[in-house]
C-alpha cells in the first residue's frame, strides 16, 4: 500500500559525508580576515588554498548538478554542496586577496576568469600582475587538467577571435596591448561574444582618455560603422563628477548625429557617463532628436538615458516628461512599455501634469500587459480618479476570460493587478477577488497573497474621509 521508507544514511555514511566535506573546506572566512586583517605570513598560503579550491569548482560547475554513474547519492551531495559553498566563497576570497596581492595567486585567478570574467576578479588579477615578488611565497597548489581551449595563433594579437574565446589568455594580453589594438579587439569582441567586450572594455577604462583619442584617429574617418561604434565604446568613462573632456564630448556629439544606428546607440550611454548626472540644454537636445530615430534600439536608448541618470536627482526637468509622454505612444511595445516604467519612477513628479495622466489612461488599454500594469499603477500612484474605473473595468474583462485560462496564466494575470489593487483597497473590487480563490493557489503559499487583497479591500476606506 505504502512505498518503502527511504532509509537515513548510516553512521558510516554520515562519516563519509563528513569526511569529504572536510577535503574541500578550508579555514572559516571569519578567521581567514583575522589573519589577513594582521598581516600574518600564514594569510596567503591560506588564500592560496582557498583559490585552488574556488578554481576547481568553477571548472567543475556544469557537473554539480550531474550523479556520476555508480556515485551514491551522499557522496554526489557531499560533493555538490562543497562545490557551491567554494563557488559562494568566491567574493570574499577575492576582497581579501586584494588586501595582499602576490603573484602566487596569478595562475588560479587565471584559471577563473578563463570561466566567469566578473569584473572584480579582473581587477584583482591585474593587481597581483604588478605586485612585487616575494621571497617568502608559497609553491602554487597542483592543479587540475585544464578545459580545453581554442588554439591560440602564434602571433597572439588580442584582436583574433581565437585570442579572445580564451579568456586568460585575453586578460593578460589586454594589459600590454596598444589603444590601437584595444579599439580593433573590441570590433572583433562585439562578435565574438559579451566575455570578451567585458574584457577588453575593462582595459579600455584604465586607459587615459587623451591615449584613447590620440590611439582612435584612423578609427574616427573609418567608413565601417563597427570602428566607430568601437571608438564610442571605448570613451563609455563616467567622471565621478570631473568635468567631461571636451575633444571627448565633441566627438560623441558627432557620433550622436551618425547615420547609422549602432553608432548612435554607443555614443549614448558614452555621453551619459561622460556628463556623470550633469544636466546641461545639449543633454536635452540631444534626447529630443534622437527620440524620432527611426532606430528601434536608438528611442530604447534614450529612455535608458532618462531611468538611469535622472531619476530622482535635483537635476530633473520637467520636459523629460514629455519625452515619455511621447515615446509611451510608440509603435514598439518595448518602447511603450520603457516609457511607462519610466513614467512609474516619475510618479512623484507627475503632480498636476494632466497631459501625463492622459497619456497613462490610454496606455491602460493597450494591447501589451506590461505596458498596461506600468500605466496602471501609475496612474494609481499619481491618485488619478479615472485609476478605480479602469481597474474595475480589467477586472470584468478578467472575470470573463479566467475560466478559459490555465491556472498559471490566470494567476499571472491576476497577479499583474495585485499592486493596483492593494493601493486603492476599494470594496468594489471585492466580489471579483473572492470568485477567483480557485486560480490563486500556487502550489507553494496557497491564495495568502488573495487573502491579504481581500482583507486590504475589506477595511474601511479612511481616505474618503480625507477626499481621496
Amino acid at each position: 500500500m505504502f512505498g518503502k521508507r527511504k532509509r537515513p544514511p548510516s553512521e558510516a555514511q554520515l562519516n563519509e559525508i563528513v569526511h569529504l566535506n572536510a577535503e574541500l573546506v578550508v579555514l572559516p572566512i571569519e578567521d581567514l580576515q583575522r589573519l589577513v586583517s594582521r598581516a600574518d605570513r600564514r594569510a596567503v598560503p591560506e588564500l592560496l588554498r582557498s583559490l585552488e579550491q574556488i578554481a576547481q569548482a568553477w571548472e567543475n560547475k556544469d557537473t554539480v548538478s550531474t550523479q556520476q554513474p555508480g556515485e551514491t547519492f551522499e557522496k554526489f551531495y557531499a560533493r555538490s554542496t562543497a562545490v557551491l559553498n567554494a563557488m559562494t566563497m568566491h567574493q570574499w576570497v577575492i576582497v581579501m586577496i586584494a588586501q595582499v596581492p602576490r603573484q602566487c595567486f596569478i595562475p588560479c585567478l587565471e584559471r577563473i576568469v578563463a570561466v566567469v570574467p566578473e569584473p572584480n576578479t579582473l581587477d584583482v588579477l591585474a593587481m597581483c600582475r604588478l605586485a612585487e615578488p616575494q621571497s617568502d611565497e608559497p609553491k602554487i597548489p597542483a592543479q587540475t587538467p585544464a578545459r580545453p581551449v581554442a588554439d591560440i595563433p602564434s602571433s597572439k594579437s588580442l584582436a583574433d577571435p581565437n585570442v579572445l574565446n580564451n579568456t586568460a589568455e585575453a586578460v593578460r594580453l589586454a594589459s600590454n596591448a596598444p589603444v590601437q589594438q584595444l579599439l580593433q579587439a573590441l570590433v572583433v569582441a562585439r562578435e565574438v561574444g559579451h566575455k570578451a567586450i567585458q574584457i577588453v572594455h575593462r582595459e579600455c577604462l584604465r586607459r587615459r582618455e587623451a591615449d584613447i583619442m590620440a590611439g582612435a584617429d584612423v578609427f574616427l574617418r573609418d567608413s565601417d560603422p563597427r570602428r566607430r561604434v568601437a571608438v564610442a565604446m571605448a570613451l563609455t568613462k563616467e567622471q565621478h563628477g570631473e568635468r567631461p573632456d571636451p575633444k571627448a564630448m565633441a566627438l560623441l556629439n558627432r557620433f550622436a548625429a551618425d547615420p547609422d544606428g549602432d553608432v548612435v546607440c554607443a555614443a549614448l550611454p558614452a555621453i551619459a557617463a561622460q556628463t556623470s548626472r550633469r544636466y546641461d540644454r545639449s543633454t536635452l537636445a540631444l534626447m529630443r532628436r534622437c527620440e524620432g530615430h527611426p532606430s528601434e534600439a536608438v528611442r530604447l536608448q534614450v529612455l535608458y538615458m532618462l531611468q538611469s541618470q535622472f531619476v530622482g536627482d535635483e537635476i530633473f526637468q520637467p520636459a523629460f516628461l514629455d519625452i515619455c509622454v511621447r515615446l509611451s505612444n510608440d509603435v514598439a511595445a518595448e518602447i511603450r512599455q520603457n516609457a511607462c516604467r519610466v513614467l512609474s519612477c516619475y510618479a512623484n513628479e507627475i503632480g498636476d501634469r494632466e497631459d501625463v495622466r492622459d497619456a497613462l489612461f490610454q496606455r491602460v488599454g493597450d494591447t501589451d500587459g506590461v505596458t498596461k500594469h506600468f500605466a496602471l499603477s501609475t496612474l494609481v500612484d499619481t491618485k488619478d480618479p479615472r485609476a478605480t474605473r479602469a481597474i474595475e473595468e480589467e477586472l470584468i474583462a478578467l472575470d470573463a476570460l479566467l475560466p478559459s485560462l490555465p491556472q498559471d496564466e490566470a494567476r499571472e494575470l491576476i497577479g499583474h493587478l495585485a499592486g493596483p489593487i492593494e493601493t486603492l483597497a476599494d470594496p468594489l473590487f471585492l466580489p471579483y477577488l473572492k470568485r477567483w480563490k480557485p486560480y490563486a493557489d500556487d502550489g507553494e503559499h496557497g491564495d495568502e497573497w488573495l487573502h491579504d487583497l481581500i482583507r486590504a479591500c475589506s477595511r474601511p476606506r479612511w481616505g474618503k474621509l480625507f477626499g481621496r
